[in-house]
């Protein structure tokens, strides 16, 4: 019988990752338009293209019908998400933008990091089979409180993966996995 796609399953609209990347990239396209005029084929396009990149690339791996495929794409979006940063940096350097106006993009950028890492980090645990997991979520991201818990994952098919990471972020996006670690490779 072959699998169905289900739009709610790979509905990337609903990850948070791709609607902070979204308003990231409106933010850097109304920055970059006080860069100068000598610049709109250089640091003003390669600025905007990366910062499309980021939530394009989260899409498109959202779109796949597997996790190693999704991970992959992450990267990417990791990837832009770090030159985007260097970018502005040298912006600022230049004296394209006022650190003012960069430090919060800056911020966000960083922010945007970790949660794509922390993605990247469950997409990668798709590839272990069954065993236990000790998985920490940030519980409120302003007590600093934290919760563990211990989950017995069954092998999922790529599909269920992503329903099930999809799921997650949409129904509780300040929970933040901090780390997913096998309890096999405890001492």
């Amino acid at each position: 019988m072959e699998a169905k796609y289900s739009s709610n399953s790979h509905n990337f609209k609903a990850l948070k990752i791709w609607q902070l990347a979204m308003e990231l990239t409106s933010k850097v396209y109304l920055v970059s338009a006080g860069f100068p005029e000598s610049e709109r084929f250089g640091l003003t396009s390669q600025v905007r293209r990366c910062a499309v990149s980021i939530p394009s690339n989260i899409a498109e791996g959202c779109g796949r019908f597997s996790s190693k495929s999704f991970h992959h794409f992450l990267t990417i979006a990791l990837g832009s998400l770090n030159e985007l940063e260097t970018q502005l940096l040298l912006a600022v350097k230049l004296n394209f933008v006022q650190k003012a106006d960069s430090d919060p993009l800056i911020k966000e950028i960083e922010s945007l990091q970790r949660m794509v890492v922390s993605m990247m980090r469950r997409t990668k645990s798709q590839d272990h089979t069954a065993s236990e997991y000790e998985v920490s979520y940030e519980t409120n991201q302003f007590s600093g409180q934290y919760r563990s818990i211990d989950l017995h994952l069954e092998p999922l098919s790529d599909t269920q993966f992503l329903t099930l990471i999809h799921s997650n972020i949409v129904e509780h996006p300040t929970q933040i996995p901090l780390k997913v670690q096998s309890s096999k490779s405890k001492v």
